[in-house]
């Protein structure tokens, strides 16, 4: 008994002592990795795989030093030269402005993220202190104006920017032009055109701003509709979810989408899936609103999908059929089906005292004729 705790004592100091010997020689090789990259890194670059500088230190060097730190090839360096350019207000972005056009593609992201940095900087302090009931001076919302105005007359060349085919880049230019609101009206509709073709680089910024521009007066539905009904197909949900919110808001033109209302709800996004169910529920509800009969079994499909998110997919599947009145007569049974298998996944889902109420309401709406007015 002795021997074979001895013998297995000895088996497991040779599996630890092999482990760590393998452990030792992934450090050194990942060690030399890194000192083959340091390297290749320029000196002037100040550091290089260790912590960008602090803006103690930045706040030293002039304008045109900052800027020409922007090739940086760490991500995190840039920002931090673009923050303390931020700080130097107005008097650095024709400076920056420059850098747009470099041939370097470092150049002209880090260009982009200090615009970005910028206009960050200056509208948030300012929003910031004025909710906090802070003093603000009458030069500081002068240096503010100065830097939105300065900012606002680069959006011919950053709309030239949205063709550059680095996407780190397309991502900083489109957001800082969500950032810039109405003043980004002439890019809205290239903006909205990337944002079919390539909605992963285009953030939440950009995505609010061409929600409000679908309800400006200057889109034109004959070149936007089309971009929508592409999107509507793309396989993420929240590029589908953006789509179908705002083809919604040209009523009964938007009717042209319908086979890709359609396409939507019976393909579910499998992506970033507690998102795949907004743009379906909205689908079937403009579905019911024009009477597409093609909607009622979808309604009632998506009813019986008993999955994450049912609490909020099954009240909106109802709502919808009930939009369909006596058209949707022949689903009441369909309907009684689920108030029955809810009883039995008691365990389950709880009680659906509300579900049961709502479904009891939905078989009232499709099998009452609406009583007509005197």
């Amino acid at each position: 008994m002795k021997r074979k705790s001895l013998f297995v004592l000895l088996m497991l100091g040779f599996f630890w002592g092999g482990l760590s010997g393998f452990a030792l020689a992934e450090e050194a090789s990942l060690k030399a990795q890194l000192d083959a990259i340091e390297a290749r890194c320029p000196a002037d670059y100040g550091q290089t795989l260790g912590a960008p500088p602090t803006l103690e230190a930045l706040d030293k060097l002039s304008i045109d030093q900052l800027v020409k730190k922007l090739n940086h090839w760490s991500p995190a360096y840039r920002v931090q030269i673009s923050k303390a350019l931020a700080v130097k207000g107005s008097a650095a972005i024709p400076a920056i402005v420059v850098g747009l056009d470099d041939p370097n593609y470092q150049v002209r992201c880090g260009a982009a993220t200090a615009l970005r940095t910028m206009w960050r900087y200056y509208t948030r302090e300012l929003d910031k202190r004025k909710r906090m009931h802070l003093p603000v001076s009458k030069k500081e919302i002068g240096d503010v104006e100065k830097v939105k105005a300065a900012i606002s007359a680069q959006v011919p060349k950053l709309t030239e920017l949205l063709d550059d085919p680095q996407p780190l880049i397309l991502y900083q230019v489109t957001n800082l032009l969500g950032d810039l609101g109405g003043a980004a009206q002439p890019a809205a509709l290239k903006m909205l055109e990337i944002s079919v073709t390539s909605p992963d680089w285009v953030g939440g910024p950009s995505m609010r701003f061409l929600d409000k521009y679908i309800g400006f007066k200057e889109a034109d539905p004959e070149k936007v509709l089309p971009l929508l009904t592409k999107m509507i197909r793309h396989p993420k949900p929240r590029a589908r979810g953006h789509a179908v919110r705002s083809i919604a808001k040209y009523g009964d033109r938007a009717k042209v989408a319908v086979p890709d209302l359609i396409w939507c709800i019976n393909n579910r996004a499998m992506r970033d899936g507690m998102f795949a169910d907004g743009s379906r529920v909205q689908a079937l509800q403009m579905l019911a609103n024009w009477k597409i009969k093609e909607g009622i079994p979808l309604c009632v499909m998506v009813a019986k999908e008993n999955r994450w998110g049912f609490g909020h997919r099954l009240p909106a599947a109802l709502k919808a059929l009930g939009t369909y009145g006596t058209m949707a007569k022949h689903t009441a049974p369909d309907v009684k089906k689920l108030i029955e298998s809810w009883a039995a996944q008691k365990h389950k889902h709880g009680d659906h005292k509300a579900h049961v109420k709502l479904a009891e309401q939905t078989i009232k709406a499709i099998t009452e004729e609406p009583k007509r007015k005197r």
